[in-house]
C-alpha cells in the first residue's frame, strides 16, 4: 500500500488514516485481479462469491432506477402522471400510487434523509409521482420538480458530465495505441433516491414536495430527481480528482459519479484502480 500513496505523493502524515485508507484500497483492488488471496486462509470462503463473478453478475442483474434527473427525463416519463391530473384534482391521486410510495418517505424520513417541511403546501416546489420501474413494472418514489427548473443555475466554474459517447471515444483511443489495455468501472456509492450530498439548511425548501396525503417533506440530500443532480454528483467528485489530476492524467475518466480507469495491461490498470479508490475515499 505504501507503493500507491509514494505514487500519488501523499504524506503518511497527512491525516490518521492515509496508510490504512491505501492498504483499505488495495486490498478492495486485490479481490478483481489475479493474487493469492483467495488462495489463502482468509481469501478462501469468498472464493466462489457471485460478488467475483462477473458473468453471472450480468446474467442478474440488480434492479436499479434509471439516473436521470427531472431534467433529462425524456417526455414519455411524464405522460401517466400528466394524463392523470388533465381530468382529476391536484389531491386526487389513485390508491395504488399512495400504497406504493408511502412506506419509502417513511423508511427516508426514519433514516434522516428528508424531514417535514413547514412551507404551505402552495409554496412547496415538488409533488410526488409513483412510476412504474424496472422489468416488473413496481412503481416507486419519484418526485416531479419541473416547476422550479428553469431558475436552476450554475456558476461557469461548476463541470458537467461528458456524454456516454465521449467516455466512449476517449477508450477506444487509448485502445488504438495500446492494444492490451484494460478498464475498470468505478462507481460512487448512492442509494436509489438520493446522492451522498448534504444540503445546507438553508437550501432545503427548494427540495420540498408535497405527498399523496398533501404532508410536505424536505431533501437533507440532494435527491436525484433534482433537476441537473448529475451535475451537482460530477462538479462534487471532480473536485477530489483535481487534487490527483498531475498524478492520474487522463487514466481516470470521470462522467457523473462514474470513474472509468484506463491501464496498459492489467499490472499498471491494478496500479491505477487501487490509486483512484484511495483518491475517492480518503480524506482529503
Amino acid at each position: 500500500h505504501y507503493h500507491t500513496i509514494r505514487f500519488l505523493d501523499v504524506h503518511p502524515d497527512k491525516h490518521r488514516r492515509v496508510t490504512w485508507d491505501a492498504r483499505d484500497a488495495r486490498a478492495i483492488t486485490y479481490l478483481f485481479f489475479p493474487s493469492s488471496f483467495l488462495s489463502s486462509e482468509y481469501g478462501s470462503p469468498h472464493k466462489d462469491s457471485v460478488l467475483l463473478n462477473k458473468r453471472e453478475r450480468a446474467l442478474n442483474p440488480s434492479p436499479t432506477r434509471p439516473h436521470a434527473s427531472d431534467a433529462k427525463n425524456p417526455k414519455s416519463f411524464w405522460d401517466e402522471f400528466d394524463t392523470h391530473f388533465k381530468t382529476h384534482a391536484v389531491n386526487d391521486y389513485p390508491a395504488d400510487w399512495d400504497t406504493a410510495v408511502r412506506p419509502i418517505i417513511a423508511r427516508l424520513y426514519k433514516a434522516g434523509v428528508m424531514g417535514p417541511t413547514f412551507l404551505p403546501e402552495q409554496n412547496t416546489p415538488g409533488k410526488a409521482m409513483a412510476v412504474p420501474t424496472g422489468p416488473s413494472g413496481q412503481r416507486d418514489l419519484y418526485i416531479d420538480f419541473r416547476l422550479i427548473q428553469p431558475e436552476i443555475t450554475f456558476p461557469k466554474q461548476v463541470t458537467h458530465p461528458p456524454s456516454k459517447d465521449w467516455l466512449m471515444t476517449q477508450m477506444h483511443k487509448f485502445t488504438e495505441n495500446h492494444p492490451g489495455a484494460r478498464f475498470s468501472a468505478l462507481r460512487l456509492w448512492s442509494a436509489p433516491h438520493f446522492y451522498p450530498l448534504m444540503i445546507g439548511h438553508h437550501r432545503r425548501s427548494f427540495t420540498s414536495f408535497t405527498d399523496f396525503l398533501g404532508r410536505g417533506w424536505e431533501w437533507i440530500f440532494v435527491p436525484k430527481d433534482m433537476p441537473f443532480s448529475e451535475t451537482s454528483i460530477h462538479h462534487t467528485a471532480s473536485q477530489r480528482f483535481a487534487v490527483f489530476k498531475k498524478q492520474l492524467g487522463d487514466r481516470v475518466l470521470h462522467m457523473r459519479d462514474l470513474f472509468v480507469v484506463i491501464g496498459e495491461d492489467k499490472a499498471d490498470l491494478l496500479k491505477y484502480t487501487t490509486a483512484a479508490i484511495f483518491m475517492i475515499q480518503t480524506e482529503l
